[in-house]
């Protein structure tokens, strides 16, 4: 894990002081070229295109400032640091994520309150694909009652749904008592998947959330 955040680092600190298009294509080209062999999953593919299209307008505003070194640099640069970061989320899961952090914080001095950050920075990443997957869930009862899914009717319906999945979450660490624990590295508190990987399912479906 910390090696990837190194390499991670690295390769974005080189791409964005350097600024020079041979480097940026060349570490665009190695950090496709990585991720294309772990067979991303198509949430991950989808977030990285969407992420991506940030390049377009960048690169029409340099070309209308008559900049063209700059259009190309802006659109190999950015494109790279989204790769890279896809490559590492991609293969890293909340655990390895939360034994890292734990890991700093207790050589900081900070034993005392390393357990409960790791906890909350795990809770957080998790959340990401719930929340992607109460939304999905909630357009598809919209589909199911013949109701288009425009985002004023989808908002509240999320929002129920989110806050739902919170309170279960909040509930369940209560109930272990997981805040009270001195260490969280010992084993998986939450679903040990990849960062990217939106397969784990909600706390609960949203089909019954009154969406009229």
């Amino acid at each position: 894990m910390a090696v990837k955040l190194f390499v991670l680092l690295s390769v974005s600190l080189t791409v964005s002081l350097l600024r020079v298009w041979p480097v940026s294509g060349v570490a665009l080209l190695l950090g496709a070229l990585a991720l294309c062999t772990l067979r991303p999953t198509r949430p991950a593919v989808q977030g990285l295109l969407t992420a991506c299209c940030v390049v377009v307008p960048m690169f029409g505003y340099h070309l209308f400032t008559g900049n063209i070194a700059a259009a190309v640099v802006s659109a190999l640069t950015f494109p790279t640091l989204i790769v890279w970061a896809t490559l590492v989320s991609a293969t890293t899961t909340v655990t390895q994520v939360m034994g890292l952090l734990e890991r700093m914080l207790s050589r900081c001095g900070l034993r005392r309150y390393a357990a409960r950050c790791a906890l909350c920075v795990g809770i957080t990443l998790r959340s990401i694909p719930i929340v992607h997957e109460v939304v999905q869930e909630t357009i598809d009862v919209l589909r199911s009652r013949s109701v288009r899914p425009y985002p004023w009717r989808v908002f509240l319906p999320a929002c129920i749904g989110v806050v739902r999945c919170a309170l279960e979450t909040g509930e369940a660490i209560t109930a272990r008592g997981l805040l009270d624990a001195p260490a969280l590295s010992g084993g998986p508190i939450l679903d040990d998947s990849p960062l990217h990987d939106s397969s784990a399912g909600t706390h609960g479906p949203t089909s019954n959330i009154d969406t009229n």
